[in-house]
């Protein structure tokens, strides 16, 4: 048996955990919400002597505790029109039998923002309940200044304005919750298509294949580093260098291993260079570099040839032999974007010439 409550008490917290459970514990809040006002309605109306409305109250919350099941089942919508039906039936019956001054019709408006709250099935459903809503209140208008109320309370003192208030607050709470779960919600919306916008400007400006920038955004960075150098002197080297043999490589094993070669070559760029040095596959298997402020820069790159070459590549159980070979375009304030990409290529071509699997760093005058 107590094993059985755990397990009950579980599938609770389990059911209310998540966006469906937190909609779940919204309306039943709602449902004990209005059996709770039922129940203090029917205190008031026995003490009073109007048994009729307050039968009406009866009615009303043996329906709301009726469609209470209806929750666990999800069907938000029945439980949404049940609990509409039953306000506007309830406020109906309480002001033409006690009348307009005592505040009944306030309940209507305050359930109009539950039935924009509930996902129904066809979209026009809200509007439709809420333009039957604002009949309901119209026609009580109406009858109220061409007809007297069917009993007359004896109440005396301050009863009548405590009891307006009652109907007052009843229908504000309503309203001041959904407004506050409706504003939550935009929050979190806002704040989840945010972080998608930043995915999608994030996966727009990556290579599919290697995760590094890819063209577009690495000419922005471009851009702004010659900014920085015009504006404030930050000097930068640009580095271009490619996979040795890689033609061989997916010839001999296949494009699956070219692919988990550069992979592989991506993973090692970026962990060496950090967030901080934009790394781009520049086209194939050629990488471009933007690297600001180089200290020393042909024995940085060195360090990361030497790594590439000591690293072990095994592709389906076969160690690779792989090698890369750069060129280095070092800081000339002369020269341009356009001018010292085409001097670290010179200087690659001049590696590949030399026996690759090497680093070459020479300016470029004659360009």
């Amino acid at each position: 048996m107590n094993v059985s409550n755990e397990r009950r008490r579980l599938n609770a917290k389990l059911y209310f955990s998540g966006s469906n459970g937190k909609a779940a514990l919204v309306y039943l809040c709602a449902v004990l919400y209005c059996i709770f006002i039922h129940l203090m309605n029917i205190l008031f109306y026995c003490a009073t002597g109007a048994l009729p409305v307050g039968m009406s109250d009866f009615v009303g919350a043996i329906v709301c505790i009726a469609v209470s099941p209806q929750i666990f089942k999800k069907r938000y919508d029945a439980v949404s029109v049940a609990i509409f039906v039953d306000i506007i039936l309830h406020s109906i019956a309480a002001t033409i039998y006690l009348g307009w001054d005592y505040g009944f019709y306030l309940n209507i408006v305050g359930i109009i923002p539950l039935m924009f709250f509930c996902k129904f099935k066809k979209t026009y459903t809200p509007f439709a309940l809420s333009m039957i809503a604002g009949a309901a209140f119209v026609f009580l208008k109406i009858y109220s200044v061409s007809a007297k109320p069917l009993l007359k309370l004896d109440l005396s003192g301050g009863m009548p304005t405590l009891l307006y208030l009652f109907n007052v607050f009843s229908s504000i709470i309503p309203m001041i919750v959904f407004s506050w779960i409706y504003s939550e919600h935009s929050k979190k919306s806002a704040t989840a298509l945010s972080e998608k916008n930043k995915n999608l400007k994030l996966l727009a400006g990556r290579d599919p294949l290697t995760g590094l920038l890819n063209r577009r955004s690495m000419a922005e960075k471009l851009e702004t580093a010659i900014y920085l150098r015009e504006t404030k002197g930050v000097k930068f080297s640009l580095i271009i260098c490619d996979i040795d043999d890689f033609k061989k490589v997916n010839d001999l094993y296949g494009h699956a291993c070219g692919d988990y070669i550069l992979q592989t070559i991506a993973f090692i760029m970026t962990s060496f260079w950090g967030k901080d040095v934009p790394v781009c596959r520049w086209g194939g298997e050629e990488i471009l570099i933007l690297l600001p402020e180089p200290v020393k820069v042909e024995s940085v790159v060195e360090e990361l040839r030497k790594e590439i070459e000591d690293y072990n590549f095994i592709y389906n159980g076969i160690k690779i032999k792989i090698t890369m070979t750069f060129g280095i375009c070092p800081p000339a304030e002369e020269l341009s974007v356009n001018d010292m990409i085409l001097c670290a290529d010179k200087n690659l071509y001049a590696g590949k010439k030399s026996g690759k699997n090497c680093v070459v760093a020479m300016l470029c005058p004659s360009i």
